[in-house]
């Protein structure tokens, strides 16, 4: 066998790759396919994390200040019937309690 045979034969031999640097390298180039899907199902839920967290602002807002105009009437509710029976003490603890937890509704962030 010549020199540049020899050579030519050696070449051969170095870029066959074994069953398992074949299975490697699958196994790399699967890994990376499967890294770029990850990223963008995290971009993905971070993009559905921020429109969750918006919605849910948009909800407490709208809807706390309607919970806030339900606890006025209610409590309102509660101190006209407080007015029409003077002697009755569950009415009075009731409109008691309406004007606590009015007091309260008007305190939180929502309204």
């Amino acid at each position: 066998m010549k020199t540049g045979e020899r050579w030519l034969v050696s070449m051969q031999l170095a870029r066959t790759q074994s069953p398992e640097e074949r299975e490697l390298d699958r196994k790399r180039t699967e890994l990376a396919a499967l890294e770029r899907e990850l990223v963008e199902r995290e971009l993905e839920l971070s993009t559905l994390q921020q429109a969750l967290a918006a919605f849910e602002g948009d909800y407490l807002r709208i809807v706390g200040r309607r919970y806030a105009t339900l606890d006025g009437l209610n409590a309102r509710i509660a101190e006209a019937r407080a007015a029409g029976c003077p002697d009755d003490d569950d009415a009075q603890e009731e409109a008691q309690r309406a004007r606590g937890h009015t007091r309260f509704a008007n305190l939180s962030p929502s309204s």
